[in-house]
């Protein structure tokens, strides 16, 4: 053996590693970015209390979720893409409830239209068409009063190729769609939370010349009680005050089997009669509401409330919902409107822990918008222009130059 080797091996044998044993290991490259950051916007969201949160970048994880509301002065790291919003001002997706997505999506009425109404190829560029018009009017949640099997399954198909691009919150027709598609319970958020079925709309019969209210009440408590045990949510259409009071009736009834903590909802096509809105805000009911009818003495009464914002082929109804529900001497006041139909649209859906709001770890979904609607007179909200909606981090929609 060399005097070399000899020389290794002591060393070895001492404990002291040759050079190239003591050098540090070399670290791994950093991971590359996969973030996207919307720079340089007028950001506007509401956190878990109500207040109205102030940014100016917004940063979006790889899974299509917020990860981080930037103001100036914070560090921005390296992302993936960033895009650059020019000062536009940027909002959470509205939420569009108490509508018909494949209404939204139909061609006006003539003999042509009406002869391929119902074709499977007429369908499928419907819901195209409605998806199209629901994210040029900044609707980037669709609640779906009525949802037929035939459209649950076209939504499916829809979902399966790729091709939902907006989410679809589901209401199903009736007792007897929930259980064909939803027999054992509501169905989860499918398609990377794009469509659910978590909710059954029915009518209470209360109109003169029908059967007697009390047959009436029984068979409606027994179809609400039938969706609860499946822990579906009941969406009670209300379109008078006679509705209204009898679905309170059935509610009540329902409080001691099954409790308060059922988002039990009515859709008004009018406000809440006075005396009835103690009793919404005892049940922890949910009222969905006209524009034109909401007010501030209802969530001073204590009633969780949200904006019906039925939306067909007017790109600006959301905004002239907006600005018709401020207008008034006792109509709301902007952020409360906002959030009617934002984070209280999300809670009349029970999806509050994803929708609503950009508070990190929720979905981003947003619009960016030709104006600052909170500086903008109400005479001209309906005359604001969505300029971009994003579903999940990514780009849907893009107006037209």
């Amino acid at each position: 053996m060399t005097r070399h080797l000899w020389l290794m091996a002591a060393a070895l044998l001492l404990g002291i590693a040759p050079a190239d044993a003591r050098r540090k290991p070399v670290a791994p490259p950093p991971a590359p970015p996969t973030d996207t950051l919307v720079e340089n916007v007028n950001g506007y969201t509401l956190d878990k209390a109500g207040t109205l949160v102030r940014f100016n970048g917004l940063l979006i994880d790889a899974d299509g979720r917020v990860k981080a509301l930037l103001k100036p002065g914070d560090r921005r790291e390296p992302v993936k893409y960033r895009t650059d919003a020019r000062g536009r001002t940027l909002l959470p997706g509205f939420i569009g409830l108490d509508g018909d997505v494949m209404e939204a999506g139909r061609l006006p009425p003539s003999p042509e239209n009406e002869r391929f109404r119902d074709n499977p190829v007429e369908l499928e560029a419907v819901l195209t068409r409605a998806q199209e018009r629901l994210a040029a009017a900044g609707i980037t949640t669709a609640s779906d009063l009525g949802t037929t099997t035939a459209d649950w399954m076209l939504y499916r198909r829809f979902g399966d190729e790729g091709r939902l691009h907006i989410r679809i919150s589901a209401i199903a027709d009736g007792l007897g769609v929930l259980e064909q598609v939803a027999p054992l319970r509501p169905t989860r958020w499918l398609y990377d939370g794009r469509l659910a079925m978590r909710a059954v709309t029915l009518t209470p019969e209360a109109q003169p010349g029908k059967a007697p209210p009390g047959q009436m009440d029984a068979r409606m408590r027994n179809l609400v009680s039938k969706a609860l045990m499946v822990d579906a949510q009941p969406v009670l259409q209300a379109g008078s005050p006679a509705q209204g009071a009898v679905a309170l009736d059935i509610y009540d009834e329902m409080l001691p089997t099954y409790g308060k903590d059922r988002r039990y909802r009515i859709a008004y096509a009018v406000a809440p009669a006075l005396a009835d809105r103690p009793r919404l805000a005892a049940i922890n009911g949910v009222a969905t509401v006209q524009p034109a009818a909401i007010s501030r003495a209802l969530l001073a009464d204590g009633v969780r409330t949200a904006i019906s914002s039925d939306v067909g082929t007017d790109a600006t109804a959301v905004f002239r919902g907006l600005a018709a529900s401020i207008s008034r001497p006792d109509g709301l006041f902007l952020q409360q409107a906002f959030a009617a139909v934002t984070s209280e649209a999300a809670f009349a859906i029970a999806a509050e822990d994803r929708l609503g709001t950009l508070e990190p770890g929720k979905w981003a979904d947003f619009i960016l918008v030709d104006r600052d609607i909170f500086v903008t007179p109400a005479s001209e909200l309906p005359q604001t222009r969505v300029i971009e909606t994003w579903v999940g981090g990514r780009r849907v929609f893009v107006a037209k130059p």
